[in-house]
C-alpha cells in the first residue's frame, strides 16, 4: 500500500534543501496521478492546495487575473539553465552536466516528434544505460507525455501485459532489435524509438528544448 523513493546525491554539488523540495514536488504529482489517472501532466501543479492558497493570498492584491503556477516543464527549464555547468549524473567514473543531459533530452523530444507520439500518451522506456533512461524520462516529460520505465530483463509476457494495460505502442530503447525479437513476433503493435536515431540538433531545435 506504499512505496519508498530514495534520492542519492553528491552533497558537495547539491544542497539538501533542493532535494527536499524535489521530493515534495514529486509527492504532490504522484498523489494527484493516483487520485485521478486521467489527469494530464501539464494540468498538475507542483504545489499542494495549501501552498497555492497561500501564494494566491500573497499576490492577490497585485494580480488582475488568476495566478498561473509554473508547470513541471517550466521548472525543468529553469533548473537546467541555472545549473547547466553542474554535474547532473554520475555513472561510475563518468559525469554528465545538466547541459549535456538537456541536449540528450532534446534529442529524445525530436524523436517523439518524428514518430508522431500524441501529447499526453504513455511512452514506455526500456533502456540498459541509466543515463539514457533519465534523458528519456526528461524528454518525455518535456514533450508533455507520460513516461513508464520498464526493467530490462523483464519477461516478454509481462512487458506485453504492461503495454496492453497502458494501451500504448511507443517504446524508447537503446537495445538492439535482436534483443527484442520476442516482442516483435507478438501480435501487439509496437513502435520502437531507438535513441541511436536521434536527429542532429543542428537541423532543428524544439521550442521547449533546453
Amino acid at each position: 500500500d506504499h512505496f519508498i523513493i530514495q534520492f542519492d546525491y553528491n552533497e558537495h554539488l547539491y544542497d539538501v534543501t533542493i532535494l527536499d523540495q524535489i521530493g515534495k514536488y514529486l509527492t504532490n504529482v504522484l498523489t494527484i496521478l493516483i487520485k485521478n489517472q486521467n489527469t494530464f501532466i501539464r494540468e498538475i501543479s507542483l504545489y499542494d492546495p495549501i501552498e497555492e492558497a497561500d501564494l494566491q493570498e500573497e499576490y492577490r492584491g497585485n494580480l488582475d487575473q488568476e495566478l498561473k503556477f509554473p508547470t513541471i516543464q517550466d521548472r525543468l527549464l529553469e533548473s537546467f539553465q541555472r545549473y547547466r555547468t553542474n554535474c547532473a549524473i554520475e555513472s561510475g567514473k563518468r559525469q554528465y552536466s545538466f547541459e549535456r543531459l538537456g541536449t540528450s533530452a532534446s534529442q529524445i523530444f525530436l524523436l517523439l516528434e518524428k514518430y508522431q507520439v500524441p501529447e499526453g500518451a504513455y511512452v514506455a522506456i526500456l533502456c540498459e544505460d541509466k543515463y539514457w533512461q533519465i534523458a528519456s524520462i526528461i524528454g518525455v516529460l518535456n514533450f508533455r507525455s507520460i513516461f513508464v520505465p520498464l526493467e530490462v530483463g523483464t519477461p516478454t509476457n509481462r512487458l506485453l501485459s504492461i503495454l496492453e494495460e497502458l494501451d500504448t505502442q511507443f517504446i524508447i530503447t537503446d537495445l538492439s532489435r535482436e534483443d527484442l525479437t520476442e516482442i516483435d513476433n507478438s501480435s501487439r503493435p509496437v513502435t520502437w524509438i531507438n535513441i541511436l536515431e536521434a536527429q542532429p540538433l543542428s537541423e532543428r531545435t524544439p521550442k521547449s528544448a533546453y
